[in-house]
């Protein structure tokens, strides 16, 4: 075997495993995306970690 073939096999070798990772990496984007549609969160926000706003009330509400 030469260099130059050890080089092009090389390169082959890579290639094949960055078109797996892409075709993967897409497979499991689709996916993520498809659940979150159909399985949205139940609250978008995150709870707030400031004293001034009490437990139960989304940020940004006036107070009653």
């Amino acid at each position: 075997m030469s260099v130059p073939e050890l080089i092009i096999g090389s390169l082959g070798i890579a290639g094949s495993l960055l078109l797996l990772a892409l075709v993967c990496g897409a497979v499991a984007g689709v996916a993520l995306v498809v659940w979150n549609k159909f399985h949205p969160p139940v609250d978008r926000h995150l709870p707030s970690v400031s004293p001034q706003v009490p437990v139960g009330r989304p940020p940004n509400t006036p107070a009653q």
